[in-house]
């Protein structure tokens, strides 16, 4: 993982794709993110979705190490986000980051650092597909249980966790992950 964020060249996409991983907090949920969702005594995010068709608001809870980092990102760019009001401002700062943007720059830097290429050749289907949601994915890998994955992901039932999480998440899968990523 540090090698893919070390990769990315903008500060703000840097901080959005390290949110992602730290918390598996989806990319919609993500650049709509705003300073007071943000909850450091608490160590989380709050974050808005949608359960049985009405918005919940849902702690994504984070590491220490991400909290300091975000205190540091907070610092750098409050300015700018007092100008959009969101916590990933766009380049000329009046909204926040799209969802287009966000993959573009994502599949930039899986360029950069030659993933595309290396997942382009797989045998396997399901990991020529690396999206800003694979964020989420190594996110929920890395939990002890399908139990804790579903807790923290915020799902009703463990089936929608092994379903889309779980059984995507071979082995094979999740070395060749660690083989390219080293841990953050």
């Amino acid at each position: 993982m540090k090698k893919f964020l070390n990769a990315v060249r903008l500060p703000v996409y840097k901080m959005l794709f390290l949110t992602m991983s730290s918390t598996g907090v989806r990319v919609g949920e993500c650049v709509v993110l705003k300073p007071e969702n943000i909850d450091f005594k608490e160590r989380c995010l709050w974050v808005w979705v949608e359960k049985k068709e009405r918005p919940v608001r849902v702690p994504k809870y984070f590491p220490k190490f991400y909290g300091k980092k975000l205190k540091s990102y907070l610092d750098v760019f409050s300015n700018r986000m007092r100008l959009c009001g969101h916590l990933f401002p766009d380049r000329h700062n009046v909204s926040h980051v799209s969802l287009k943007q966000a993959g573009h720059i994502f599949r930039q830097t899986l360029d950069r650092v030659g993933l595309s290429e290396y997942y382009a050749l797989s045998g396997n289907r399901k990991l020529r597909y690396f999206t800003t949601n694979s964020l989420r994915k190594t996110f929920a890998s890395y939990q002890s249980s399908l139990e804790q994955a579903r807790m923290v992901l915020h799902h009703a039932n463990s089936k929608i966790t092994k379903r889309h999480y779980y059984a995507t998440l071979k082995e094979r899968k999740k070395e060749m992950i660690e083989a390219a990523f080293e841990e953050f």
